[in-house]
């Protein structure tokens, strides 16, 4: 594609180099700048017919962000350090509360953990000041609970 956008611009400039030739000294600075415009913009209108859009439609909070951010990472450039830095405590906030749902989800239906490390392990998650930094307890709470068999 940058290939044929490169081939189109070198194109232009051997349009617009011939346009003043034959113009000689009746050309004006207007029509030059006029004749570059209708060459841009005629390679902008191929460049965007190129592209894929997509439309997605719903209602709030149904995933519409998501499945962009999926098909950014799946089929494009995947995400920026600066964007990485800046999810990223919402994804260990994400994984600390969502343990913690899990085991509240398990006692409400009558699923208790028996295990003492992982009853240790959910009280440690419950104390966390901040839930959106990993601590070495935080991190070690989440991984005997994923190992405890009633988790």
């Amino acid at each position: 594609r940058k290939e044929g956008r490169k081939e189109g611009r070198k194109e232009g400039r051997k349009e617009i180099r011939e346009e003043i030739r034959k113009m000689g000294n009746k050309s004006s600075t207007d029509s030059i700048k006029s004749r570059k415009l209708s060459l841009y913009l005629s390679g902008s209108k191929k460049d965007d017919a190129e592209k894929l859009k997509l439309l997605l439609l719903g209602a709030g909070e149904s995933g519409k962000s998501t499945i962009f951010k999926q098909m950014k990472v799946l089929y494009g450039q995947g995400y920026t350090p600066e964007e990485r830095h800046k999810i990223r405590p919402f994804l260990i906030s994400n994984i600390n509360e969502g343990a913690l749902d899990i085991v509240n989800a398990g006692a409400a239906v009558g699923v208790e953990l028996t295990n003492p490390a992982a009853l240790e392990a959910a009280e440690t998650l419950r104390m966390l000041d901040d839930k959106r930094i990993f601590t070495d307890d935080s991190v070690s709470a989440v991984q005997t609970l994923w190992q405890d068999e009633d988790f």
